[in-house]
């Protein structure tokens, strides 16, 4: 049997390269593996308690997630373990989900505010503004 960290709580899952399974922990801030064998290993995020989210397999056979509190998206390569930050320059946003489209692009979407991004491969962005509901008065 194999055993996550104590302080792991899994919480989203998808397929990555060479059949490997790939988990966010939320609590444990790690970035989980499993392979098609059965062996299991976790990757260490740089930023504390960054509350890693959604996960998807993305370019070059990395695995991209997003940082609810760390306020970014990261890039992991599994054959080295590095991971690579992407910081929002939104104050007070909380990464959500992300995914790629056919062209390669990465969309990154926020709980707070309501934004979803565009991320080609160059790292350009672009923005997106979804429409926000005025409370009935």
């Amino acid at each position: 049997m194999h055993r996550l960290a104590a302080d792991s709580q899994p919480i989203y899952l998808a397929r990555g390269p060479r059949c490997a399974m790939f988990f966010t922990e939320l609590t444990g801030n790690r970035i989980g593996r499993i392979d098609a064998d059965g062996r299991m290993r976790e990757y260490d995020i740089p930023t504390p308690d960054s509350r890693p989210v959604a996960v998807a397999a993305g370019r070059r056979g990395h695995m991209w997630f997003t940082e609810e509190a760390g306020a970014a998206y990261a890039e992991l390569d599994p054959d080295n373990g590095r991971i690579t930050e992407h910081r929002t320059d939104v104050p007070g946003a909380k990464l959500a989900g992300l995914a790629f489209d056919c062209f390669g692009n990465l969309w990154v979407q926020y709980n707070q505010p309501g934004l979803i991004d565009r991320v080609r491969p160059d790292l350009t962005t672009s923005r997106y503004t979804l429409p926000t509901p005025t409370p009935a008065s």
